[in-house]
């Protein structure tokens, strides 16, 4: 009699054994899913005759990266002239770049960028939980043309008496798209940014693409350049000789800044 009953039972173990195997998959898909955070059995709370799902209280978000410029940090003005070309240049820009993400999300980023190819979706999405801040200024007198007396003309046509600085404002990135530089191997990221450039006390809304790439970890670069017509902002193109010598209305500006998220800002 013992016997008989304990042959089903080895029977149903191993029909129970074949069953576990099968199940084992799906329990562990439905584990990966409770640690995922989907549902846990700890989220549910009696209620009444049913259950409540509680959330989980939310993480502290991460405090934003705050980038500052190198000295290597420059800004290039370029025109013409009924001469030729002309060029004048400031190594004393000074800023800062305020991005609402942390070091992990934007690493990501760019491994992402550097494993894209060509071909891939253009569009981005950006590791930022709230606005960009981003804000850069310099001296008007610290541009530099290798010319006292060009110089001064560009100072006085800038007003650099009534406005002694040149100032951008980041507002908001339109566009975001890998981009393979002809001059590097690795790739960087593009962006369609709208700022505001003051010049002269006047302040225009510009379109700006600037080219984003990590140099190394909290290290980046960003080269950028804008078409810029000086009477817009309220300036008469320098002359010189008497007006012999007239500047164009179209300037080019030109950003290279360098931001780092472990050096101090410049005083």
């Amino acid at each position: 009699m013992t016997c008989a009953r304990e042959q089903p039972v080895a029977r149903n173990a191993g029909v129970l054994a074949t069953s576990m195997r099968r199940l084992v998959p799906p329990i562990l898909l439905a584990a990966l899913a409770l640690a995922s955070g989907v549902v846990s059995a700890d989220q549910c709370t009696p209620s009444g005759t049913g259950h409540k799902l509680v959330s989980p209280s939310p993480a502290k978000p991460p405090a934003p990266l705050r980038f500052s410029l190198t000295t290597q940090s420059r800004l290039q003005l370029k025109g013409t002239a009924t001469i030729g070309s002309w060029s004048c240049k400031s190594k004393q820009v000074s800023g800062m770049l305020i991005l609402p993400t942390d070091r992990m999300a934007l690493a990501a980023l760019f491994y992402h960028i550097r494993s894209a190819r060509p071909h891939d979706p253009p569009i981005l999405r950006l590791p930022v939980r709230k606005p960009v801040i981003g804000e850069l200024s310099l001296p008007v007198r610290s541009l530099d043309g290798n010319s006292s007396g060009m110089d001064h003309d560009m100072w006085h046509a800038l007003k650099a008496k009534t406005h002694p600085a040149i100032s951008y404002s980041f507002l908001r990135i339109v566009r975001a798209r890998p981009f393979w530089s002809r001059t590097s191997r690795s790739p960087g990221l593009k962006l369609q940014v709208l700022g505001k450039l003051t010049l002269a006390g006047v302040t225009r809304v510009l379109s700006t693409d600037m080219y984003v790439q990590r140099l190394a970890a909290g290290l980046y670069s960003i080269h950028a350049t804008s078409i810029v017509m000086m009477r817009s902002f309220g300036v008469k193109p320098p002359t010189a000789f008497f007006g012999l010598i007239r500047g164009h209305n179209r300037v080019r500006v030109i950003f290279d800044l360098y931001l780092s998220d472990r050096q101090p800002p410049r005083q």
